[in-house]
């Protein structure tokens, strides 16, 4: 069973398998001596404890379902990079090997179905200096997952450092991504959902009419456009966050992301010259308190489609599902 950002998610990938554009990467430059054993084993350590991130997504009868593989089957998700050399001794050369290795690995698209969706990465750089890469394909993780799994690597890693196991910091989940995506299942089932339906399916109609876009010049073809690239967000601003719990690991903080440039979509009216205006519901991150807020995996609520009439759906119903009326 999948979550509805699951099967969004598939059907993105779908379209252009090749696409990295749904990967999330947060790169790390360490400084001080790292034990790469001892993060080997925090981040298996993490993997054990959720289910989303040993699960792929294959298809059965042309739909995607959740393939959740047991603890130790699980595909290899850590990777010793080894030695990268630096192009130069200047005191970014560093900081720009992260960046750069970064932009390289979340530029490799990931397969669904194979899997690992999501991946732990570290690299020498130089003595007591080291990159850490964490990787995860949205369908498996969204910005909130990432913050949630740098947290439990880290605790996990001053454990396995110091001597102790990391079960001892991190116990088994209460909870699992798969649960997540069986109560939006079962919602769907329910006369509160079918009453939403049906007053957002009479608002949004009459749909506008279809856009005839059609390519323009010799040689072009009506062929879907990739235009995803890196983005890098420094967020050393807020301070440099410190690695292994209080071990001396300075951690300069960068996410390296493949970012979709989607063509907006059609909103309700007209434009000043007359033609239909797009219809547009845009989706974001929004977490509620159930049922696993605090655990990793794609959770992706539309927002409000901009250009409707004022209203709210029956008793006020849909504000606490992410549709929240103005």
């Amino acid at each position: 069973m999948t979550s509805c950002a699951q099967d969004e998610l598939w059907f993105r990938q779908t379209l252009v398998p090749d696409s990295p554009a749904h990967t999330l990467c947060r790169a790390y430059h360490v400084r001080g001596d790292l034990d790469v054993a001892a993060l080997r084993s925090a981040w298996r350590a993490v993997v054990r404890r959720h289910d989303i991130l040993r699960t792929t997504l294959v298809m059965v009868d042309g739909l995607p379902v959740q393939s959740i593989a047991p603890d130790g089957a699980a595909p290899e998700a850590f990777s010793d990079l080894g030695a990268i050399a630096l192009l130069d001794a200047a005191p970014h050369a560093a900081e720009a090997a992260v960046a750069g290795l970064g932009a390289e690995l979340a530029g490799r698209p990931m397969d669904l179905a194979a899997g690992p969706l999501a991946r732990l990465a570290v690299a020498r750089l130089a003595p007591g200096e080291h990159a850490v890469l964490l990787l995860a394909h949205e369908a498996v993780a969204d910005d909130r997952s990432m913050a949630i799994l740098a947290n439990e690597l880290s605790a996990a890693y001053a454990a396995e450092a110091g001597g102790r196991p990391a079960h001892e910091v991190l116990p088994p989940a209460s909870a699992q991504y798969a649960d997540y995506a069986r109560w939006q299942h079962d919602r769907r089932t329910t006369p509160e959902f079918r009453r939403l339906l049906d007053w957002w399916t009479a608002r949004l109609r009459p749909l506008p009419p279809r856009l005839s876009l059609r390519p323009t010049g010799p040689g072009r073809r009506p062929v879907l456009a990739r235009r995803d690239r890196a983005v890098h967000l420094d967020r050393r601003g807020a301070g440099a966050r410190r690695a292994g719990g209080g071990g001396g690991h300075h951690a300069r903080h960068r996410r390296a992301g493949r970012l979709p440039v989607p063509a907006a979509p059609a909103r309700r009216g007209a434009d000043g010259g007359g033609r239909p205006a797009r219809l547009r519901a845009p989706p974001a991150v929004r977490r509620s308190r159930r049922p696993v807020p605090q655990r990793p995996g794609a959770v992706r609520r539309p927002v409000r489609p901009s250009g409707l009439p004022r209203g709210a759906p029956p008793d006020g119903a849909g504000r606490a599902r992410g549709v929240r009326p103005r």
